[in-house]
């Protein structure tokens, strides 16, 4: 049972020194965004909203929801280069064909 409890604490410690080394539990700098005359805790890309005569930052929903609509944008564009991208394979990949073909006729020849 000692051994178990001392184990558990050195761990315990362990994680603890390697969060003061990390900075983890350090005071940090504020690093607030000012908007509108005011400091606000949040991310740089947050979106501020009147709401009442009031800015308040936006609700996290749609701040995750145009994350995550700009992710399934550039997911979109890039399945459109690779679409381009395939149908210029298959173009090569039939020219290439034919030259093959050409080249196999003039040997035979």
């Amino acid at each position: 049972m000692e051994i178990r409890v001392s184990i558990r604490g050195g761990i315990f410690a362990c994680g603890l020194s390697i969060m003061f080394l990390t900075g983890s539990l350090q005071a940090q700098e504020d690093t607030g965004v000012k908007k509108h005359g005011v400091v606000y805790n949040i991310a740089e890309d947050r979106e501020l909203e009147k709401i009442g005569g009031i800015y308040e930052p936006e609700g996290l929903d749609k701040y995750v929801k145009r994350k995550f609509d700009m992710v399934l944008q550039k997911m979109d564009d890039l399945d459109a280069r690779m679409t381009n991208v395939e149908k210029e394979l298959g173009i090569l990949q039939s020219k290439l064909d034919t030259a093959l073909n050409q080249d196999q006729k003039k040997i035979k020849h």
